[in-house]
């Protein structure tokens, strides 16, 4: 046993990125998510129903709420999903407070995305 235990019920939290929709060749921003509380470690799932053609997203951070979102030094983008019923974890590392999700498609798909994180320890 490696000594490092996850409490996921008591530490993990979801923060929905972008709420289930119908995209139709667009690309849609999340608003911004304060991170404050969270590990640097982050995770993005994306889940695809209904893909005209395919489905882009990634993670964008910022210092500030509202403005200045840029992608992050290393990126943190999904492999393109082409397929419908199809979902996609990946991990990324911020260096900022706030982060967003950024979903560009193809044709109208049907997604939703969500940010995943672990708090500080108490």
């Amino acid at each position: 046993m490696s000594g490092i235990r996850f409490d996921f019920v008591n530490k993990l939290v979801i923060r929905q990125g972008i709420v289930p929709q119908s995209i139709s060749g667009a690309t849609v921003l999340g608003t911004g998510i304060d991170c404050v509380d969270l590990i640097s470690n982050l995770g993005l799932y994306v889940e695809v129903g209904a893909n005209g053609t395919s489905v882009d997203c990634k993670l964008q951070e910022s210092d500030l709420l509202a403005s200045g979102y840029a992608d992050f030094a290393i990126p943190a983008a999904i492999v393109q999903i082409t397929a419908a019923s199809k979902n996609q974890t990946i991990r990324a590392l911020r260096s900022k407070r706030f982060v967003r999700v950024s979903i560009t498609t193809v044709g109208v798909c049907v997604v939703s995305a969500s940010v995943l994180g672990f708090l500080h320890a108490q």
